[in-house]
């Protein structure tokens, strides 16, 4: 079973009465997968709560978040599913309005959201067989 990692500090304690579930993140555990080594480009995902199917177009992250409010809270690793409709081709226009899965870890072989107290989950249900190399971040160089 994974880990449910603990982190707070006084000041979000005091901002939720208290409440210490408000607080409590999953991990992968140690020795499974990272959620960008099973999800890649061209998969097809939908979640539990009735959105998708969508293709994902990359997997992007580990993420660890930080505040600059003069206080330190790390929030674990997660990451977020890129996506688009799944009769979409690739590549994809310059403009294209993307569909965003945040803040996901993968754990025991599900792809759940970072917050114990969130139940959203997102599925494979369909692997892409295809290697699509992912040109998002290419630059064009000018010859002349």
């Amino acid at each position: 079973m994974a880990e449910i990692k603990l982190y707070t500090n006084s000041y979000l304690l005091g901002l939720n009465g208290g409440d210490l579930n408000k607080y409590r993140f999953r991990t992968t555990p140690e020795g499974q997968p990272k959620l960008n080594e099973v999800v890649k480009r061209g998969d097809i995902v939908i979640t539990n709560y009735d959105t998708g199917p969508y293709k994902v177009v990359k997997v992007s992250g580990p993420y660890t978040h930080h505040t600059g409010l003069g206080w330190e809270f790390t929030l674990p690793e997660s990451y977020t599913i890129l996506c688009c409709k799944p009769e979409d081709k690739f590549p994809l226009p310059k403009n294209y309005q993307h569909y965003y899965l945040n803040e996901l870890v993968f754990i025991d072989g599900r792809i759940l959201h970072l917050f114990e107290n969130n139940s959203d989950e997102v599925m494979i249900i369909e692997k892409s067989n295809n290697v699509i190399p992912d040109f998002s971040n290419a630059i064009q160089l000018s010859i002349f």
